[in-house]
């Protein structure tokens, strides 16, 4: 099978480490861009999405989970530079449902949403964080399926942002 037509699952280490700069790169965002035409959800994510259920209705415990989110993104955003951006638009959502001036998104969204932060700080799952550069290629899969699968509420919400909306910077 050519290295192109892999998925991540199928991917050997030493596959991405022969890899060049430019070769990873172009490799991440043809990962982020794959169409997940049957709409699985990654491996590892409904784990998550069970944790995520007890923090939608904790204020302190999503204020704990964007406040690590902001110093692991910190320490990682030069490997993780693709997902960045919706790193920050997940934890601005979280945010500002928590202070209760965003509620219109589902509740099926924001545990998807909490889940794919849970599965960021998570250093052990899927492909270790630890591991240079892979390690974070299963956590921005997760993170693509979650802007990809939820994409019309993340949407309006930063719609509703832009509209004026204003998240506290109490959260971050």
């Amino acid at each position: 099978m050519p290295t192109n037509n892999k998925t991540i699952r199928d991917l050997k280490m030493n596959d991405i480490d022969k890899k060049t700069p430019n070769e990873k790169s172009s490799f991440v965002k043809k990962i982020l861009s794959r169409k997940n035409t049957d709409n699985q959800e990654p491996l590892g994510f409904q784990k998550e999405k069970e944790k995520a259920k007890d923090y939608l209705d904790d204020k302190k415990k999503l204020k704990g989970l964007n406040a690590a989110v902001a110093q692991k993104v910190e320490g990682v955003k030069n490997q993780f530079r693709e997902g960045v951006g919706d790193l920050y638009t997940l934890m601005r959502l979280v945010a500002a449902y928590a202070q209760g001036e965003y509620r219109q998104v589902s509740k099926k969204t924001m545990i998807a949403v909490v889940a794919a932060l849970l599965y960021f700080l998570s250093p052990i799952d899927l492909i270790p964080d630890v591991l240079v550069f892979i390690g974070y290629i299963d956590d921005l899969s997760v993170l693509a399926y979650v802007m990809r699968t939820f994409k019309q509420e993340i949407d309006r919400f930063v719609a509703w942002e832009m509209d004026g909306g204003d998240v506290q910077d109490e959260l971050k």
